[in-house]
């Protein structure tokens, strides 16, 4: 924690040193920012054909999800299910 502050100190009076620079510093990154969060809000407004897009599974309904509430059974520990119990269908 000693170091931070030490370096937080050192930021400090090197802004104080050149606030010319601070300052054009802190406008460019704020300008960046709003470059950036405008772009964003403009490509999330466009239609880009492929969100209309659902992808339709034959026997829909009778689709589940395999969960598992053993954290320490890790990965592959669903493979088997369909082995081990009827109601899964191929």
């Amino acid at each position: 924690m000693d170091e931070f502050a030490q370096d937080a100190r050192y930021a400090m009076r090197s802004m104080r040193r050149a606030p010319g620079f601070t300052a054009v510093a802190a406008l460019v990154l704020l300008a960046e920012a709003g470059l950036l969060m405008e772009s964003f809000r403009r490509v999330s407004n466009v239609d880009l054909g492929f969100r209309k897009t659902t992808v339709e599974f034959p026997k829909s309904p009778s689709a589940c999800m395999l969960r598992s509430s053993n954290a320490q059974m890790g990965l592959g520990a669903n493979t088997g299910w369909s082995e081990r119990h009827c109601v899964f269908s191929p």
